[in-house]
């Protein structure tokens, strides 16, 4: 596990700069070379054509009854491809997130339960159920047939102390936020 944190911070340091705070010495960190790596990155994939890729994705989230949404963001900075597959299944709905990292070949899978509660309010809850195995699992040997590979769910909330970016604080910055996005 401390050498795959040591890669992970390896790629880290090359994309956002090392203790220059991108709140308090804006000016300074837009300058960098680590922060126009970052920016350069971002916009090769704003033109790149992953049309391919959601149309298989596609295909394999029909034959689960899911709908797919592309929710990538890059005019926001993400450092990912997100995808959204959607499917209802009684008074509930099942989401599975898809984050398709720009930075390393890493992919992540978050899976929620979608819950109304009223007319305006909507409860969401992590979670993995069962009748979803196999679709996760399809997904998994998806992306990994295109080369990526697993983010180990423990290192998400990894706190890289020395590098932030965008309105995240100092000291609060995490693994997921460097590979995928600021959420």
């Amino acid at each position: 596990m401390i050498n795959i944190k040591n890669q992970l911070l390896e790629v880290c340091y090359n994309y956002y700069p090392i203790d220059i705070d991108s709140i308090k010495d804006k000016k300074i960190y837009l300058d960098t070379n680590e922060y126009k790596r970052l920016i350069s990155e971002i916009n090769i994939h704003k033109v790149k054509n992953n049309e391919k890729f959601i149309t298989e994705l596609n295909s394999i989230a029909e034959k689960y009854s899911y709908e797919l949404n592309d929710k990538t963001y890059f005019e926001w900075l993400d450092r990912c491809y997100t995808y959204e597959l959607i499917r209802k299944v009684n008074d509930y709905f099942i989401l599975v997130k898809l984050y398709k990292s720009i930075l390393k070949p890493l992919y992540f899978i978050e899976q929620f339960k979608i819950v109304e509660l009223d007319n305006n309010r909507v409860e969401y809850m992590d979670i993995e159920l069962e009748e979803d195995i196999f679709f996760l699992e399809k997904l998994r040997f998806f992306c990994e047939r295109k080369g990526f590979f697993e983010f180990d769910k423990k290192l998400k909330n990894f706190q890289v102390i020395n590098i932030n970016f965008d309105d995240i604080e100092m000291g609060k910055f995490t693994f997921f936020n460097a590979f995928f996005n600021s959420q």
